[in-house]
């Protein structure tokens, strides 16, 4: 009798424990008990996805990137969302996922940067101070058509080249995607690298590419911004969710900053309060 007591208040402590550990893995945001896993769009759902395209029923979001050195929102980065039926609310990085697995990665691509343009356009065209800054995938920049298809939404919606920004994540060594980098450059687009994790790659190719600014975030970021001292180009640290980060960004040196804390990725009406009024004589461009 006495063992059966003693093996059952082992299991009652050991329960207790496990119990304890799912509750403070539930209280920290679940991490320890459930990882979600990536959606995926079903081969039968992809049409939505062109449908939802091609009838301009997506929804984009700007996050404001601000200027470290005086606290003005500087410019803002347009992110794509979804909502689908089955699915609801579809994030910026699914999308892309899902955009990649239906083949409708170049046109997505094409649908946010002339959404981009046409508000910028609006933005500008109210006296607003700001660039906008786009994504694009690798898969689009190998298209010879890319740059061609920038400086038409540019001409289209009168937007002057040096108020948008085309961010790349691991553009990888290909000559073509180089190549049509330069080309948006020499369109007076800047040029963005994002995802910078300071691996053997992507020093390569912050030393061979030609580009204006560069995201850091975390502990790298001291680095990258040393390295862009040397290089020439602007950091904007990224992932700023509490006044902690933000400290230690405007320590370690970044131009910019971009996350929570400094404003949510929110519709355009919303972030128009956050937006400052250019000089007379720098609304022209």
């Amino acid at each position: 009798m006495t063992m059966l007591i003693t093996f059952a208040l082992a299991v009652a402590v050991v329960a207790d424990a496990l119990w304890l550990r799912l509750l403070a893995a539930l209280v920290a945001g679940g991490a320890w008990l459930y990882k979600r896993r990536p959606r995926r769009l079903p081969a039968r759902r992809r049409p939505d996805l062109r449908a939802a395209l091609e009838k301009g029923a997506l929804d984009l979001r700007y996050q404001p990137i601000v200027d470290l050195t005086d606290g003005r929102t500087a410019g803002v980065e347009a992110l794509p969302r979804w909502h689908h039926p089955g699915l609801g609310w579809v994030g910026p990085a699914e999308l892309l996922r899902m955009a990649a697995e239906a083949g409708l990665t170049p046109l997505l691509g094409a649908w946010v940067l002339d959404r981009s343009c046409r508000q910028l356009a609006s933005w500008l065209a109210d006296g607003r101070d700001l660039w906008i800054s786009v994504h694009a995938e690798p898969a689009e920049l190998e298209s010879v058509l890319y740059v061609a298809g920038v400086a038409a939404a540019l001409t289209t919606h009168r937007v002057p080249a040096a108020r948008l920004v085309v961010e790349v994540t691991g553009p990888g060594d290909s000559r073509r995607v180089t190549s049509q980098l330069a080309g948006l450059r020499a369109l007076g687009v800047r040029v963005a690298l994002g995802g910078t994790d300071l691996g053997p790659s992507t020093m390569r190719q912050l030393r061979r590419l030609s580009v204006d600014l560069v995201k850091g975030s975390g502990a790298a970021t001291a680095v990258v911004v040393t390295l862009g001292r040397r290089l020439g180009y602007e950091v904007v640290a990224e992932g700023i969710g509490t006044a902690e980060a933000l400290t230690a960004a405007k320590a370690a040196g970044c131009r910019y900053g971009q996350g929570e804390a400094l404003g949510r990725a929110a519709p355009a009406e919303h972030v128009e309060p956050l937006l400052g009024y250019a000089p007379p004589s720098r609304r022209a461009g």
